[in-house]
């Protein structure tokens, strides 16, 4: 017991940086938590000491795999930052960091504080480029490049730091036709993974997450060639009518979207709402109190 300890920590603290390998990490970790388990068995370490270093030696372990997450962000920060094209070869290893909300604004606060402000247009079209790339949208009925896609758009959007207008413009140039990339869909969102390997079921967000993290998405979703209903229409501006903030309320492309004509109309409409009518009543209810607006 005591021989493993002392192993793992030596391994830990005092092989050098270059030397060390992960893998020889986690067995050297696992050996002393086989051998703190079997003790627990016999009734020998329920408590004290041997309890409070297993803890620590994990501890330790998931620093160390902290330190290189972090290296990792940093070098593909610093790639970006200059090759935004570069979003497309991300190794399938770290794909999940491009769908991280927070690593997303790390990458724009650097860009911003390295290059000044407003980011350019190129840069940002060269980097959706990469992170939406063309191919996946090549088989709109392929369920996992769908919800890769959307999951890619939610995630972008939840980053709020600009991010929208580059997203619009992408999905535009892509042709991408609201109805079909966001359906409407009764019910709770579906799971993230199918339920087995021959479901037919899709997966992954939908129109109303992208909604919630960004109800100014209606702008694109509601734009003329978006095929949806009329009832589907006004779900939707509910929808986003409810969670938009102050950021929505000032945006005019938003506010055409939900079919009003500038913030007096959305105060009436937030008047309305809050006394228990749904958006639409509520909507005309403004309308017809300020028919000048």
């Amino acid at each position: 017991m005591r021989g493993a300890c002392v192993c793992f920590l030596n391994e830990l603290f005092f092989t050098p940086l270059t030397m060390r390998k992960p893998a020889g990490l986690k067995q050297s970790l696992h050996r002393v938590m086989a051998q703190l388990q079997t003790e627990a068995a016999r009734g020998d370490v329920n408590t004290g000491a041997h309890v409070r270093i297993a803890n620590r030696l994990k501890s330790a372990f998931d620093a160390h795999d902290k330190r290189k997450d972090r290296c990792i962000q940093e070098y593909m920060i610093d790639c970006l930052v200059d090759d935004p094209f570069g979003a497309m070869s991300v190794p399938s290893q770290h794909r999940h960091l491009m769908e991280d909300p927070v690593f997303l604004r790390r990458l724009i606060h650097v860009k911003r504080k390295r290059d000044g402000t407003p980011i350019e247009d190129k840069w940002w079209d060269d980097f959706m480029e990469g992170y939406l790339p063309e191919w996946l949208f090549f088989q709109p009925d392929d369920v996992v490049l769908q919800c890769i896609a959307r999951t890619c758009t939610v995630m972008a959007l939840s980053a709020r730091w600009h991010v929208l207008e580059p997203i619009e413009r992408r999905l535009n140039k892509l042709g991408i036709a609201p109805h079909k990339f966001f359906p409407i869909r009764d019910g709770p969102p579906p799971s993230l993974f199918p339920t087995g390997p021959d479901s037919e079921d899709e997966f992954g967000f939908d129109v109303w997450n992208a909604l919630n993290v960004e109800p100014r998405f209606l702008r694109w979703l509601l734009k003329p060639d978006a095929d949806y209903s009329e009832s589907e229409r006004e779900r939707l501006q509910e929808q986003a009518f409810d969670v938009g903030d102050k950021a929505s309320m000032r945006d005019e492309g938003f506010l055409r979207a939900l079919g009003l004509r500038g913030p007096n109309d959305h105060f009436y409409t937030t008047v309305h709402r809050l006394i228990g009518k749904s958006f639409v009543e509520a909507r005309a209810c403004a309308l017809e109190k300020l028919p000048n607006a």
